[in-house]
């Protein structure tokens, strides 16, 4: 697969703003593969914006996002890693496991609030929303994470609810903890 990417951020005082550009296109064995009747088609474009707000007194980050999915014509994400994996991706509005990156044409937003930082290193909060809308059908993901960083330990609680289109809603509780060294 050929893939750029291209993203820049600027910060002010208390604020960020983002802009970022996905392109992809299969070639090779996955272009033959899609070719031969395969579901997967990974050829598009994302585009996204982002912008975050801190309160440093607080310890509060509030964070908004939007993404914009163009996939060529006849093709369609289903079938990408981000379906079976967790977003795991570049993209502003990924989730745990929901990202515009696995849906076919997306568009979606993701809102977010923190408390703490990012690495936990004391008692620390997550809470996000992201929204998914492929061909009128809806995608939604609220998490919430509960974390504390113990000298080199990581311990992580979190709470994942998704409404996958037309399938049941799931619930997925999850505890993580690692280890830096």
């Amino acid at each position: 697969m050929n893939q750029a990417y291209f993203e820049i951020t600027h910060s002010f005082d208390t604020a960020d703003i983002g802009f970022q550009i996905l392109h992809q296109d299969m070639i090779g064995a996955l272009k033959d593969y899609r070719n031969a009747g395969s579901a997967i088609g990974i050829n598009h474009t994302i585009m996204g914006i982002d912008g975050a707000w801190h309160y440093d007194q607080s310890g509060l980050t509030f964070t908004a996002a939007y993404n914009q999915t163009w996939a060529k014509s006849h093709n369609q994400s289903e079938g990408s890693p981000d379906l079976c994996y967790g977003s795991g991706d570049v993209l502003y509005t990924s989730g745990y496991y929901e990202s515009a990156h696995s849906r076919h044409g997306a568009g979606g937003y993701k809102i977010g609030l923190e408390w703490g930082d990012s690495a936990f290193r004391e008692l620390g909060m997550k809470a996000a929303y992201t929204d998914l809308v492929e061909h009128n059908i809806y995608f939604h993901e609220t998490s919430v994470s509960l974390g504390e960083m113990i000298h080199e330990i990581a311990m992580e609680g979190r709470i994942v609810h998704l409404t996958n289109g037309n399938e049941a809603d799931s619930l997925q509780m999850r505890f993580l903890a690692s280890y830096s060294f």
